[in-house]
């Protein structure tokens, strides 16, 4: 009777032993297949996205809180290149108007200049013409002078007793 209790004893050890290791292997293939995956497969997502890989999308279906957290990452990603399209279009909208106000200021400032050379030509031009209207003046009030002189010799010497 000791030795069949002792056989029975150890049979009893082996076999929750086994068990024991079996239903680990099994919590151990639930753990792997249900959290482990996963998370593995939710990590090189972000990691992706943070690489401005926006097309990337999470091949994990499930009805559980990860394929909730899969397909809620999936969305947001879509959601970022629609933004990140956004921004580009607007960058590039932006810089167009850059541009744009850049080559109007160019033809004002264009202008401007040239306005200003006319402005200073004209400046020029007055006091060229009056430099040399002040010598013409006087070459013309000498020349009338002149000229009555030759016309009427008699009133010269009227007028110089007259100085």
């Amino acid at each position: 009777m000791d030795e069949e209790t002792y056989r029975t004893r150890k049979m009893m050890v082996l076999f929750s032993s086994i068990m024991i290791l079996v239903t680990a292997l099994l919590f151990a293939g639930f753990v792997l297949r249900l959290v482990h995956i996963p998370i593995r497969k939710l990590a090189k997502g972000t990691r992706e996205v943070a690489n401005l890989n926006l097309d990337y999308a999470i091949d994990f279906v499930s009805k559980d809180e990860m394929g909730e957290l899969a397909g809620s990452f999936n969305q947001m990603t879509k959601q970022l290149k629609v933004a990140n399209e956004a921004n580009q279009e607007w960058a590039l909208t932006l810089e167009k108007k850059v541009k744009e106000k850049s080559e109007e200021l160019k033809k004002a400032q264009a202008h401007l200049l040239l306005v200003e050379k006319i402005a200073s030509l004209g400046k020029l031009s007055a006091v060229v013409a009056h430099e040399i209207n002040n010598p013409l003046s006087g070459i013309l009030t000498y020349a009338k002078l002149s000229l009555k002189i030759i016309q009427n010799p008699t009133s010269l010497s009227r007028e110089q007793t007259t100085l």
